[in-house]
């Protein structure tokens, strides 16, 4: 399975989508989703090693189970879901979701600028403990040790 993005932001595909409004927000049209396909196959098509060498493309069979609707293109949160379909099965299994979201970077900044010297003396504290022999310092290395009895890793 091969996974593709489509840039919903980029202008010439948000203005696709825009050009088809209901209830003032825009919906991705059928002709969008072939044109994403054809662009998908003809990248497929030119990789070394392809098995696809035969020149028409038919964008066949294309069901839309739910639209995709744009709101506004200054969206400044994305959600992502992680999900997988194993071979001659017809349904996915979610795995993981999240959400992104583009903020100032200089507002974090001046609010850990805050709370730095919290963290500074949390890092004092447990660095005395360590060197007191108090608490134990778990290291990268003891890290993957201890984890290597339940994951292979690859070197």
């Amino acid at each position: 399975m091969a996974v593709f993005e489509t840039d919903l932001g980029a202008p010439e595909v948000h203005a696709a989508i825009c050009g088809h409004r209901v209830n003032n927000s825009g919906l991705c049209p059928a002709s969008l989703y072939a044109d994403i396909a054809l662009t998908i196959a003809r990248y497929i098509q030119q990789l070394p090693g392809s098995v696809f060498s035969l020149s028409g493309h038919n964008v066949a069979d294309m069901t839309v189970h739910q639209g995709l609707v744009v709101n506004n293109q200054s969206s400044k949160t994305i959600k992502l879901e992680y999900a997988s379909i194993s071979p001659g099965q017809t349904t996915s299994v979610n795995h993981a979701t999240c959400v992104v979201r583009f903020e100032d970077s200089e507002k974090w900044i001046r609010g850990w600028g805050r709370d730095l010297h919290l963290v500074q003396d949390r890092i004092t504290s447990l660095q005395d403990m360590v060197d007191s022999g108090t608490i134990s310092k778990i290291t990268t290395g003891l890290a993957y040790r201890l984890f290597s009895a339940l994951v292979d890793y690859v070197p």
